[in-house]
């Protein structure tokens, strides 16, 4: 149950809380069917994206344990492992978590652009 997204990165949208195009926050763009595409010359905007939610979440849930590690070797570290569990801001939190798969994505093929499709 819910409604997902895949592609080269792959997720679940935040039930009630995600809009299936918010991957547009990223700088995605929506094709004829539905299939989104952040292009490669996008993801440095799409990480400083990345790194403004992180502080407004920090902001907004007093969590001050959720950190983004720009040097290791995974780029983002969670220090509070049950960050996403708890929820406390239901958008922030799942639009983290897509933005965490793109961050992991570019990592991994830094030079692809990312295509993933969303279930309306």
């Amino acid at each position: 149950m819910g409604r997902y997204y895949n592609g080269d990165i792959s997720g679940k949208f935040g039930f009630a809380s995600q809009s299936s195009s918010d991957g547009e926050y990223f700088g995605a763009v929506q094709s004829n069917y539905v299939p989104y595409v952040i292009y490669n010359d996008s993801i440095p905007e799409a990480i400083e994206s990345l790194k403004e939610l992180i502080k407004e979440y920090k902001k907004e849930t007093k969590n001050k344990k959720l950190t983004i590690n720009t040097t290791s070797d995974d780029f983002w570290q969670m220090v509070d492992t049950d960050w996403y569990q708890k929820k406390e801001n239901g958008l922030l939190s799942s639009r983290i978590s897509m933005g965490l798969e793109i961050v992991q994505f570019n990592k991994k093929y830094p030079d692809d652009d990312i295509s993933f499709t969303a279930e309306f």
